[in-house]
């Protein structure tokens, strides 16, 4: 066992810790912060996000208020008002900081940011980098932490349990790509380890995304609030076996393409007076009940009339995706299923990212701010994560003594029984009965199921660390789902 002293250690590499750890370098110069990830630092659901940061500039209180609205009306009455305000109003001060450190967003031919549509917003307060506006962000805050003397990185190291003292956090126990393990004590850890998705069949998330820090936290006594608010995006990319699902951005359906069903018809008017461009939780379970009518796999995307020119400059990446799948875009539509994207719950947090334990904050989508409600509105949640971010790393940071902690943490094995276990399963399980429709027979039955699951007495790889933390977030989201079962 490996023992090591730090002031700061951020699990997880994504926008919510990288941005933390350049304010929070910039406000400590001295202080040792140590960011964690999982895989290879570049692996997170950031590198993924195509479609862009919902932001409001102009100062104008009308405008500021939309953005509020649209927020809200999306959350289905279960936002936190106070929250969604401060991130809105906080909002244009870090996509400027952003900027500063060489953030690259897409501008018209005036010059100035060029501002799209997405479902669910009353205007045009996208900013993005074409389609691939995570990547852009998360390479830019790699270049600048790169240039700090007090972060350091460290990849492939699976975090194992939180270190508690009584009621408060000491840092964390890892296991190294080696397959040591190794103490990390800290004065603080910040969980940034982001969503559930892969508790999915079909999924946006990249394999990381397996809940590893809502279920450390849970295990340590945490509070952890809305479980059963999974958004599914309505438009994955409908491809046989292929995981995590390529994404197609809600941007596309902002700049005008329709969803049609088998029989060629548009019918999100039938579900909602903004067809298309309603909320993601309207359009998944529109697309969802179609499928289900018509017995169709999937429904399409029609960008048939778009300028292919202007949409490859636009979209490259789903451009360059549909060429290499021969997709002839001019006369094809685009086929598209909804996939487990984004959890709206988990750990619950306060106005500055602290959780329930002392010492231990929570920053992303593994966190519970009340900015969502029941239902993200497109492009608010990595503006939540660059708001919480600079409000954490504000936070008074005093120095406490570390002692090396020794024991192992045995969260996980109490009452254990070795035996043969497979992740298929618990997707299996969580995507026939806690997907987008649900039923009190189904989430009883998956709750039935994930009991009877065995997990193994002394996990040794990344695989049996998954299945534990799968198990205990996908009880969790059932447990909250049967509690909120209309």
């Amino acid at each position: 066992m490996k023992n090591d002293n730090v002031d700061v250690v951020v699990l997880g590499g994504g926008i919510a810790g990288l941005y933390y750890a350049h304010c929070l370098s910039s406000h400590h110069e001295k202080l040792d912060i140590l960011i964690l990830s999982k895989d290879e630092l570049a692996v997170c659901n950031t590198r993924y996000a195509q479609g862009g940061v919902a932001v409001t500039f102009d100062p104008v209180f009308s405008e500021i208020e939309s953005h509020v609205q649209d927020t809200l009306n999306a959350g289905r009455g279960l936002c936190d008002e106070r929250v969604v305000r401060f991130v809105v109003e906080e909002g244009k001060e870090q996509i400027q900081n952003l900027m500063n450190l060489g953030t690259s967003f897409d501008r018209n031919i005036d010059g100035e940011l060029d501002m799209v549509k997405e479902g669910g917003h009353s205007s045009n307060r996208i900013v993005h980098a074409k389609d691939r506006t995570g990547l852009e962000i998360q390479n830019s805050l790699m270049r600048a932490l790169k240039t700090t003397n007090n972060v350091r990185f460290r990849s492939s190291c699976l975090a194992l349990d939180l270190l508690m003292d009584e009621d408060a956090c000491l840092g964390v126990q890892v296991l190294n790509k080696d397959g040591d393990n190794t103490i990390i004590s800290a004065s603080t850890t910040v969980i940034a380890t982001g969503g559930i998705g892969q508790l999915y069949e079909v999924t946006t998330n990249p394999s990381v995304a397996t809940g590893d820090g809502i279920a450390m936290a849970s295990r340590a006594g945490a509070k952890i609030q809305d479980m059963a608010f999974v958004q599914f995006h309505p438009t994955a990319l409908y491809e046989v076996g292929r995981t995590p699902s390529f994404l197609i951005s809600e941007a596309v359906r902002g700049h005008g393409a329709q969803l049609r069903n088998e029989d060629g018809e548009a019918f999100m008017f039938q579900y909602d007076p903004r067809g298309s461009l309603a909320t993601r939780d309207i359009v998944s379970k529109a697309i969802f009940l179609e499928m289900q009518r018509s017995a169709f796999p999937y429904v399409w995307l029609d960008v048939r009339h778009f300028d292919l020119v202007e949409f490859a400059e636009l979209f490259p990446t789903i451009s360059e995706k549909c060429q290499s799948l021969g997709l002839n875009l001019s006369k094809e539509m685009i086929p598209v299923v909804p996939a487990a994207h984004y959890l709206c719950g988990g750990i619950v947090t306060d106005n500055k990212g602290r959780t329930s334990i002392p010492n231990l904050l929570c920053l992303g989508e593994a966190g519970r701010t009340g900015m969502h409600g029941a239902n993200r509105l497109a492009s608010n949640s990595l503006l939540e994560a660059l708001v919480f971010a600079a409000r954490a790393a504000r936070l008074p940071y005093e120095r406490k003594p570390i002692s090396s902690v020794q024991q192992e943490s045995d969260h996980r094995n109490e009452g254990v029984i070795s035996a043969t276990f497979d992740i298929a399963e618990i997707k299996s399980i969580m995507s026939n009965n806690a997907g987008i429709e649900r039923t009190l027979d189904g989430l009883q039955f998956a709750q039935m199921k994930l009991s009877k699951l065995k997990q193994p007495q002394m996990p040794s790889d990344r695989n049996e660390v998954e299945f534990i933390n799968m198990i205990e977030v996908a009880r969790l989201v059932v447990e909250d789902a049967l509690h909120n079962l209309d």
